[in-house]
């Protein structure tokens, strides 16, 4: 996962006081909105992709009972 993978510096760029990249991504691409809303809560990298492992792994498992 990329958010594991970068740099602070990289991190920060994307998500500050004045932005945050990752939430407006999810939202407007991808179009998931618990996600986004859980990545405007985080602060930091390993918060950030914590929320994204688990909401996949949430997906996963309503696709597997389907």
């Amino acid at each position: 996962m990329a958010l594991k993978q970068m740099s602070d510096e990289t991190f920060r760029y994307h998500l500050n006081q004045n932005k945050n990249d990752f939430s407006t991504w999810v939202r407007d691409v991808i179009g998931d909105e618990e996600l986004a809303s859980d990545l405007q809560d985080s602060s930091t990298r390993a918060q950030a992709a914590r929320y994204v492992s688990d909401r996949v792994s949430r997906i996963k498992r309503q696709t597997a009972t389907r």
